[in-house]
């Protein structure tokens, strides 16, 4: 009886663990406007859940590439983008609405790499995120991204 007990237990929290909130970061990547500049995009992926608020960071390695323009989706939350510490690598991004975001990219880099882009190594970790609620997403359901998702530029 017990060890049914303990399974049970264990079945349900397997079941709760699957069905807990979670938020997954990508980064696609398309050709520029002008030969040797790409456009990388940051895209949060929310799941079982309204994304209504995060804060981020994407880190390359510094040196690797040079930034042309940084934007973000308009018209459905308020969203920034601060490159102040590009040339560390690192570039922070935040946002929020009280409706929900009409898109799942959160930012748009144009770059120049040095050399491939591949040898940037592009990573973006959320620190956190929230549905329309407020309610946080867990620190272990924020799923972060290495390098250029393999569908990039799939859109």
């Amino acid at each position: 009886m017990i060890r049914a007990a303990a399974a049970l237990t264990i079945v349900a929290a397997i079941v709760a663990a699957a069905a807990a909130p979670s938020v997954k970061a990508s980064i696609v990547q398309r050709g520029g406007a002008n030969p040797g500049e790409f456009a990388v995009t940051v895209r949060l992926q929310p799941i079982d859940l309204t994304l209504g608020s995060y804060q981020g960071t994407m880190r390359y390695t510094p040196g690797s590439l040079a930034i042309i323009a940084a934007t973000t989706p308009k018209g459905d939350g308020t969203r920034v983008v601060n490159v102040a510490d590009s040339a560390k690598g690192i570039v922070r991004f935040a946002g929020f609405t009280v409706s929900g975001f009409a898109t799942q990219d959160v930012l748009t880099i144009v770059v120049r790499p040095a050399r491939k882009l591949e040898d940037a190594n592009l990573s973006a970790d959320l620190q956190v995120a929230g549905d329309l609620n407020g309610v946080s997403v867990p620190k272990d359901r924020l799923i972060p991204a290495r390098g250029i998702s393999p569908d990039s530029g799939l859109d």
